[in-house]
């Protein structure tokens, strides 16, 4: 597929901001970690430090400097208790985004993606840490990366958690660490799920100008009032690039006219969706379970009589996209093709409904209708 053809579609869908909606306190969750008051606070970044980066809103970069002469960064961000319960081998993969970054300015490096336990220096905390992920946009393991954006995603499986996070590296000047001058627009990780099949042939794509007022006066003359053309460039240190763009920065905010305006929509139908697929095996929290015959063996566990998944671990749409976007109410990164990596086929964008309508056309096959739309 190329161009702006859709694909097999796929979510990237955040984990806190899912939990920080339904209650999540970070402040309690984080000052509960073992010697947390006796580390550097320049060597680890939290949501605390700014959360307004942890709410994919990466318009305007936020600084999160070093500088205390370390090269050093460990990101941690609060991830749940349920998610060791997770299988990273099917349709969903533990993603991260970075967004809106100078790396190249800062000569800063992504070491590796984690999972830990603690906020804690030693190497031991980390149940899991994967510096062997796999490229999305932008990333390679121990490798420069230039300004903009970087995804990428691991199917590695936590077996201790209280936190995801990644670790940054920077180059030094002198006596003085790059990190100094670290800007990121937004952070964000959690659940990539990249749909089964592709929509049915029936899609389609619009996109709409809805940022402007025309009225005719009484002479005769048209009058249009401009309020806004589209998803605004991103702005890092007074310097501009186009949402999700990798390369140089612009020095002026209209790009030299190659901005892309208007707001992209997307009506999707599925058809034939298995009901594994489509449906959680489990909508509890618990994993007790009174009948076993309308379960496959995969949804049980070894002994067969519970189940092996719950309404948070569950790889299904439902599960993983409609519950924790709560329907409309939370953004995620959407990727119309997800065998098409360039930086414009990503965008932020909402569910542009609040019902999710599912019909049954075969033994265990579902048809349902999404549709998708830009926001900023």
């Amino acid at each position: 597929m190329a161009y702006q053809n859709v694909g097999v579609p796929r979510f990237f869908i955040d984990n806190y901001i899912y939990l920080r909606a339904l209650g999540l306190n970070p402040e309690t969750y984080i000052n509960q970690t073992e010697n947390i008051n006796n580390l550097g606070a320049e060597h680890f970044k939290t949501v605390l430090d700014n959360e307004n980066a942890f709410t994919l809103s990466p318009e305007i970069a936020k600084p999160f400097p070093r500088e205390d002469g370390g090269h050093s960064q460990r990101w941690f961000i609060p991830c749940g208790e349920m998610i060791r319960g997770m299988d990273f081998s099917g349709n969903m993969k533990w993603y991260g985004a970075i967004l809106n970054h100078n790396f190249d300015d800062c000569n800063v490096t992504l070491h590796w993606s984690q999972f830990s336990r603690a906020i804690e220096s030693e190497a031991n905390t980390y149940s899991a840490h994967d510096s062997h992920y796999d490229t999305i946009l932008n990333i390679d393991s121990y490798s420069e990366q230039k300004n903009g954006s970087s995804i990428w995603f691991s199917d590695n499986v936590p077996t201790e958690e209280r936190f995801t996070g990644f670790r940054l590296f920077g180059d030094t000047e002198g006596n003085e660490t790059q990190l100094n001058n670290l800007r990121i627009g937004a952070v964000s990780m959690g659940v990539m799920y990249t749909m089964p099949r592709s929509p049915d042939l029936s899609l389609s794509m619009e996109i709409e100008f809805d940022g402007y007022d025309e009225i005719e006066t009484i002479g005769g003359s048209t009058l249009t009032n401009i309020r806004q053309t589209g998803a605004p460039v991103w702005n890092n240190g007074e310097q501009y690039n186009s949402p999700f763009s990798v390369g140089n920065f612009s020095n002026n905010n209209y790009l030299n006219g190659a901005k892309r305006n208007g707001r992209r929509s997307w009506n999707l139908k599925f058809s034939y969706v298995s009901d594994t697929d489509l449906f959680s095996s489990n909508y509890m929290n618990t994993m007790h379970m009174e009948t076993t015959s309308e379960y496959n063996d995969s949804d049980k566990n070894t002994n067969g009589d519970s189940f092996e998944y719950n309404m948070f671990t569950d790889d299904s749409f439902v599960s993983q996209v409609w519950n924790k976007t709560l329907a409309g109410a939370l953004p995620f990164i959407f990727q119309p093709d997800s065998n098409n990596n360039n930086p414009d086929q990503f965008c932020i964008a909402k569910f542009d409904m609040d019902t999710l309508k599912i019909s049954q056309k075969a033994f265990k096959s579902y048809d349902f209708s999404i549709k998708i739309r830009e926001v900023w």
